[in-house]
């Protein structure tokens, strides 16, 4: 037994010497620019990148180092200015922990193919990385842009964008998303956009500085973009295609003496098509669950007709949204934005496989009909306003 057990033994010796070498191909963190954003912009035929890089902050006399870094790269394309950036900075550009990628509209323009082809290609880039289309901006611009911004350009842009959804002005889209809707056919690929806009600073005069915005969505047809939609129309989209979680609808009061704001707390879709020969029809079904979350209207909310006639007014301004931004996507934008497509591909499958490559030019053509309910269970803390016993 002596004998086989030190076999045994031995055996496990060299098995162990193979699994607990150490990697082969590990990398140590000294070695490597860890990447949080990206901007990608095109200048005279060259691919132009600016990288934020984490930097490891170390105490100095007289304060800190930056917690993060930028350099700037071009090459004819992408892959040979990744490589041309060793040529300045003396780490391997780690692209796993990249959150952000900012976009010129130029660059969209032309189309993002190329960029695609090489994000997919290699080993360290994710899907789950978001994109946004910077709007009238240079992306470089607002990835050097500082204002109010607490440890690195990434997580700053990533919070805004998150928290803005709170708003339903903005559309959040990752790789994965805007891949999925370029190689489908029921919907165009939309991604949110990033604004920089001047303004005055709080308790400086007249000093103004430069503000950024999640704001907006940038449309594509295929992988070119062609057009935007500003923060309202993007709140009408967000509520044809499900995605109005959060946000606040103002409407006249019944009297049209004043505003109420309705806070909205889900949205709910549904879609009925009906073919014709070639013609379609699309009836849009909106139900809104919300709370009142002011009103300066002064009118009684103890009384339920009061309440009927704020949900209908608020029902009436979202209607309203939602038939503008579905005008402008058919008769200025010709594109699908709202996965319309994918409604008739389940209702019709087999009309939908004869017309799939055809749908956008049914989609310009098609009667569109919208409906909106509105349900109020919650009028806050309060059951009058504020003032109005007062004034009996």
């Amino acid at each position: 037994m002596g004998y086989h057990r030190k076999k045994i033994v031995l055996a496990l010796i060299i098995f162990h010497i193979f699994i607990l070498s150490g990697c082969w191909d590990r990398e140590e963190l000294n070695t490597m620019g860890v990447a949080g954003a990206l901007a990608v912009e095109e200048k005279d035929g060259n691919k132009e990148l600016a990288f934020e890089i984490y930097n490891p902050i170390r105490e100095e006399e007289g304060g800190k180092e930056e917690s993060v870094k930028f350099h700037r790269s071009s090459g004819v394309s992408f892959f040979d200015a990744i490589r041309n950036i060793t040529m300045s900075y003396d780490k391997k550009i780690f692209f796993s922990h990249i959150k952000v990628i900012i976009v010129s509209e130029e660059t969209a323009r032309e189309g993002l193919l190329g960029f695609f082809d090489f994000w997919t290609r290699q080993h360290q880039p994710r899907l789950s990385t978001y994109i946004l289309v910077a709007k009238d901006v240079s992306p470089s611009e607002v990835l050097s842009s500082r204002e109010e911004m607490e440890d690195s350009y990434a997580d700053y842009i990533m919070s805004l964008v998150k928290n803005s959804k709170n708003s339903g002005k903005t559309v959040s889209i990752n790789i994965l998303d805007f891949l999925k809707d370029f190689y489908g056919k029921e919907k165009q690929p939309i991604v949110g956009t990033i604004l920089m806009k001047e303004e005055k600073q709080l308790g400086e005069g007249n000093k103004t500085g430069n503000k950024l915005y999640a704001e907006g969505a940038a449309v594509f047809s295929g992988d070119k973009l062609i057009g935007f939609i500003d923060g309202q129309e993007a709140r009408g989209l967000n509520f044809v295609t499900e995605k109005m979680d959060s946000g606040v609808v103002v409407s006249p009061s019944p009297d049209e003496k004043g505003e109420n704001s309705v806070e909205i707390i889900n949205s709910e879709s549904e879609y009925d098509v009906d073919f014709s020969g070639n013609d379609v029809r699309i009836k849009i079904s909106i139900r809104i669950l919300g709370a009142l979350a002011e009103t300066n209207a002064g009118v009684d909310t103890r009384e339920p007709e009061i309440i009927k006639e704020i949900e209908k007014n608020n029902s009436q301004a979202v209607k309203l949204e939602v038939e503008h931004v579905i005008k402008k996507a058919q008769k200025e934008l010709k594109t699908d934005i709202f996965g319309l497509g994918s409604s008739v591909h389940r209702q019709y499958p087999e009309k939908w496989a004869s017309i799939k490559d055809q749908w956008n030019e049914f989609f310009l053509n098609a009667k569109i009909e919208v409906n909106v309910s509105t349900e109020i269970p919650r009028i806050g803390l309060i059951n009058i306003p504020a003032g109005m016993e007062e004034r009996k």
